[in-house]
């Protein structure tokens, strides 16, 4: 089954409260203080192009890419309807093996996107993805599930209800903890309906990864990138605790 293939669909009414920009913001900030002011950006797992849209009403000109089809689709008519076309485009790619020939300032993969490569040899590629598209003193940002979070919060059961069209979407979430692989399995399940009756009905599972700290130093280090800060999402300046379950990566190409 392809990740993010139906699913999609209900995608950006479910996150209809995400601050893109926020995020947008609090990776260019981060940027700023290790003095890298981006011209040129590459999203990673770009989804329906919430964070390249973003970043091309600031006036940076991006690159976004995913391997959901349908997912660059989406992406593709809000890119015209947000008249940044100029600005920014999309296309379908894998994280762990896209290549473009060219380089930019800063590489961003946001809303934990690294956590679906959940091999070695995957979140290896990833990263060497980023390493080989980041100019030299480039930065790459990218936002993970934080192991020591995950093991002491430990994922639930949850039910969520939204709108879509005007009709009732059901969503319920329910997840696997595996210690050993430090994968989180997810299976989720949409309900869309019309009154008291089901109109549709979207099954996925997911599979996510969680990482930590000196885990994450390694696979940076063999990829040619340096660690330079660790911080619980959309927070600078701390380190992250047992409450953070996303926390951002900045590391450098030297």
């Amino acid at each position: 089954m392809e990740i993010f293939g139906k699913y999609a669909d209900f995608y950006d009414a479910y996150y209809a409260g995400k601050n893109y920009d926020a995020e947008v913001e609090f990776a260019l900030k981060l940027a700023s203080i290790h003095s890298i002011i981006p011209e040129h950006v590459l999203d990673i797992g770009c989804g329906t192009g919430g964070h390249v849209i973003s970043f091309a009403k600031r006036g940076v000109k991006v690159h976004g890419f995913d391997l959901s089809e349908k997912m660059i689709g989406i992406a593709r008519q809000k890119i015209v309807s947000s008249n940044v076309e100029g600005k920014a485009d999309v296309s379908v790619g894998s994280a762990a093996a896209y290549r473009d020939g060219k380089t930019y300032e800063l590489v961003v993969s946001m809303f934990a996107v690294m956590g679906y490569l959940i091999t070695n040899e995957d979140f290896l590629g990833g990263i060497r993805t980023a390493q080989a598209h980041l100019r030299k003193d480039g930065l790459f940002i990218f936002d993970v599930w934080f192991g020591p979070a995950v093991l002491s919060k430990q994922p639930s059961t949850r039910v969520q209800e939204f709108t879509q069209e005007g009709k009732q979407v059901i969503r319920i979430v329910r997840p696997h903890l595996d210690i050993v692989k430090q994968i989180v399995t997810v299976q989720y399940d949409l309900m869309k309906y019309e009154g008291d009756h089901i109109i549709e009905i979207v099954n996925e599972t997911h599979h996510m990864r969680y990482f930590f700290v000196q885990e994450l130093k390694f696979f940076l280090e063999q990829a040619g990138l340096e660690l330079i800060s660790v911080h619980p999402f959309l927070v600078e300046g701390k380190e992250p605790t047992v409450d953070d379950w996303n926390i951002s990566v900045v590391a450098r190409k030297g």
